[in-house]
């Protein structure tokens, strides 16, 4: 038996380094240290019900291809930096489960699924991982359950189960600024994570009839400029986007796709100015016609049938030449939010908080991830250079001029 790779998944073992691991983060903060045992014998159990996940990725002469694993993954003690590359993982699998303290981590690599996917399988090991502790816990269907197989939905590549037959428009975009820095050596990151008030948060969103997003991605864009990053060239940044919003899906697998808010700031551009124009690209770019096109032009070029024949190794190169030019170079970061998470409130009550981190580039150093939990609002950067003004002036913003409370640590909490 195996498995295709979806449309999205072929992207990224094409074009994963030392310095681009395609490796994202999902972490969560429990009240109680974590016991390895219990976390082990739960990991067992749950990757059971998940065998989308359950894959090691194999070459063949044309294509890429997942096949199963029967051998159990193991959960290690946390002790590389985050997102590092999943290259030495035994049997072959492209996610790992790791443990420090208080912390359970799920570091996945992009092929298999998005940041939406990996969240299902990280509230089921939660979940279950308390049951196993003992608590008492509600089932509701705010999770996978085990007693419940795998549907064929959930493997489904949705990419090509709405894809059209209309020609997907050519995308004009001029290359980005991108940040410089000194990159860490042997290919590390550092982490920082800011907590904020939902409540705090929406009540000054809401005083520029913006959403958290908008206003926060607003924010970042005026500290990127007000930090002395700036230049001739616009700011870009890219934002993943989940179409299972817009185009019903149960697909664990990856379903996404990313605009980019671009501006080209000045110093007697105010805030409020580049909130209004966020809020505008944003509002374009998300409607469904437009998330309709950016499925063509991603599924398009796979379904030419000189694609099937076109050897595996020329196909990573034309892949890597086109990450490179029409991704890498037309962005400056990313800003990943994966939203709210919803959990039966008495397992939320073993829980601190949530972390998410998407991976840095050799052109984006530096990345952003959001995630809110309660009352709770994560903004977590990730970068593999040693300079971190953009992130100081962020959170200084923040809580000084707007005056936000905002609790600051890195990963070695």
């Amino acid at each position: 038996m195996w498995l295709k790779l979806d449309n999205a998944g072929k992207l990224f073992p094409a074009v994963s380094s030392q310095q681009n691991t395609s490796v994202f983060r999902i972490a969560a903060l429990l009240r109680q240290k974590v016991d390895p045992l219990v976390l082990q014998a739960t990991l067992s159990r749950v990757i059971q019900r998940f065998p989308m996940f359950q894959l090691r990725l194999r070459k063949g002469l044309f294509w890429r291809y997942f096949e199963p694993i029967s051998e159990p993954l193991l959960i290690e003690e946390e002790k590389a930096t985050p997102c590092s590359k999943l290259s030495q993982q035994p049997h072959g699998y492209l996610m790992r489960v790791t443990y420090y303290q208080k912390r359970i981590a799920l570091e996945m690599h992009h092929s298999l699924t998005d940041g939406l996917g990996a969240m299902e399988f990280f509230k089921s090991l939660l979940y279950y991982y308390l049951v196993a502790q003992g608590h008492s816990l509600p089932f509701r269907g705010e999770v996978k359950g085990l007693e419940e197989a795998a549907s064929g939905e959930e493997s489904q590549d949705s990419y090509h189960h709405y894809r059209s037959n209309h020609p997907a428009k050519d995308v004009k975009a001029e290359k980005a600024y991108h940040l410089k820095g000194t990159p860490y050596q042997f290919a590390e990151t550092s982490v920082y994570h800011g907590v904020l008030k939902v409540d705090q948060l929406r009540q000054i969103a809401k005083n520029h009839q913006v959403s958290l997003t908008t206003y926060l991605l607003a924010v970042l864009i005026y500290s990127l400029y007000h930090s002395g990053q700036s230049g001739k060239k616009p700011i870009v940044m890219a934002v993943p986007v989940n179409l299972r919003t817009a185009f019903p899906s149960q697909t664990l697998r990856n379903f996404f796709t990313v605009i980019n808010v671009s501006l080209l700031v000045t110093s007697e551009m105010p805030l409020a100015e580049i909130i209004r124009e966020v809020q505008r690209q944003l509002k374009e770019q998300l409607k469904g016609c437009q998330l309709q096109q950016l499925i063509d032009g991603n599924t398009q070029l796979e379904t030419r049938w000189w694609s099937r024949f076109t050897p595996l190794w020329l196909k990573d190169r034309v892949i890597k030449l086109g990450f490179d030019h029409l991704g890498e170079n037309r962005k400056t970061m990313t800003l990943s939010n994966l939203g709210k998470i919803e959990l039966p409130s008495e397992m939320a009550s073993h829980i601190e908080q949530f972390e998410v981190l998407p991976y840095p580039t050799v052109k984006s150093p530096l990345n952003c991830g959001i995630i809110s939990f309660g009352n709770q609002l994560t903004v977590s950067f990730i970068k593999s250079i040693e300079e971190d003004e953009v992130i100081r002036y962020f959170y200084r913003y923040l809580s000084q001029i707007i005056g936000l409370e905002v609790v600051i640590y890195g990963n070695e909490r």
